[in-house]
């Protein structure tokens, strides 16, 4: 185990490395694994050969703040659904905002059920202790990191063991929500032909003795405001949908796709429902105020958040940009970090689109020693339907979490 510079404070640090020989095996392993599932291997992105350890009871502390974090957020969606002049200050689509009037105003009957909700929280060590990023609330990458990755990693590491897997959890909610034999559709971007982690979380619902089927938006008709897969090598009525492609996409699809039953007028149980939009939002912490929600655990962990329109000087290195609905590091822009034409280019756009970008005081990340150098840490805590399900971590050489981070094992040390 590698220890920190910072080693009193951090409640993660670096195994060693797989040896060549436990790499080679573990990759082939992972290769024959994602087979049985109908995953090509390159589809696969392997992970850093080493894993982050953690103590239970720092697992136990993260475990407790992602739950107390679900709760809250989910008390402010409830409320926020129904606050439609909260909702241009959230960023939402215009589309979006739209459908969710005329549900307000009843033209629409009543909101999607949220059934098997996930979620995912980004945590950092910071030099004023453990702070979150962002929520992941929409829909959820990291799965099977988190899962086969972390099952098949942990034996080369036998004083540790694998956290939850969020895979299972996940569908053992479903199936809490609609039974066995229950028709499940997982619905994912036409583009992702080969999406390895719906077919996995597919071959998952089988094991659990739910029938599933991976369908593309333009596969799904609705009829009396219920969705129903029609293909020729797949028909029916599903019990359930898993939306894994962003809410933020669906008022881009076909105008017949009928988008707007994610968001309103349909009782389907949907994993997530549309209506996640509201808490993905990274401006959300700009309508806090207005809500009877305290979110007291947000306040104490998110950094500052403003909308770039209340800063005189978006230049200044105390804030981070963001794009409202950017993902894995998509339209963040750091001083300093970010290459100089890149963050002016970001900061230009925040001004002429404030509703678009939020601003977040920018906090001190602590790196921790590691085979491969010095890396800084994001760790993700699942939860699913309120209860943490899994963790999962991405390493970058800087402090900006993005595209080019390699994503990393989780493991606890054994009881």
């Amino acid at each position: 185990m590698r220890k920190s510079t910072h080693d009193a404070k951090m409640p993660w640090v670096a195994g060693n490395p797989l040896t060549a020989k436990q790499w080679k095996a573990y990759c082939a392993r992972l290769a024959s694994e994602s087979l049985k599932h109908d995953i090509p291997p390159s589809d696969y992105y392997l992970p850093v050969d080493f894993p982050l350890l953690l103590e239970r009871k720092e697992w136990q502390r993260l475990a407790t703040i992602a739950e107390k974090l679900t709760a809250e957020v989910l008390a402010a969606e409830r409320e926020l659904v129904v606050r439609t002049d909260l909702h241009r200050r959230l960023g939402l689509p215009a589309s979006v905002r739209e459908v969710l009037r005329q549900g307000r105003r009843g033209d629409a009957d009543g909101e999607p059920i949220g059934s098997a909700r996930y979620m995912r929280f980004d945590f950092h060590l910071t030099s004023e202790g453990l702070r979150i990023s962002e929520v992941n609330a929409d829909t959820v990458g990291g799965f099977n990191v988190a899962s086969l990755f972390t099952e098949l990693m942990a034996p080369y590491y036998p004083r540790y063991s694998s956290p939850p897997d969020p895979v299972r959890a996940h569908a053992t909610a479903v199936r809490r929500a609609v039974g066995a034999g229950a028709l499940v559709a997982v619905v994912r971007r036409t583009v992702h032909a080969r999406d390895c982690e719906a077919k996995y979380l597919a071959t998952e619902l089988r094991k659990r003795g739910m029938q599933s089927v991976i369908v593309n938006p333009g596969d799904l008709t609705w009829k009396s405001n219920r969705a129903r897969v029609t293909r020729e090598d797949a028909n029916g009525a599903p019990d359930l949908l898993i939306r894994v492609l962003n809410a933020e996409w669906l008022p881009k699809l076909r105008p017949g796709s009928l988008w707007k039953r994610w968001f309103r007028g349909s009782p389907m149980p949907m994993s997530n429902p549309g209506t996640s939009i509201l808490i993905q939002s990274k401006r959300l912490p700009l309508v806090w105020d207005e809500l009877k929600s305290p979110m007291a655990t947000w306040r104490a962990m998110i950094p500052e958040t403003r909308c770039p329109s209340e800063l005189r000087d978006m230049r200044e290195g105390e804030w981070v940009l963001k794009t409202v609905f950017g993902r894995v590091g998509r339209g963040v822009a750091i001083r300093g970090i970010s290459s100089g034409r890149g963050y002016q280019e970001a900061a230009r756009q925040a001004k002429r689109h404030p509703y678009g970008w939020v601003a977040q005081r920018r906090f001190e990340m602590l790196p921790i020693e590691t085979a491969r150098g010095r890396r800084h840490i994001c760790l993700g805590i699942f939860t699913v339907d309120g209860k943490a399900a899994g963790a999962y971590g991405r390493i970058s050489k800087t402090a900006l979490i993005g595209l080019d981070t390699k994503d990393a094992v989780v493991l606890l040390r054994a009881k």
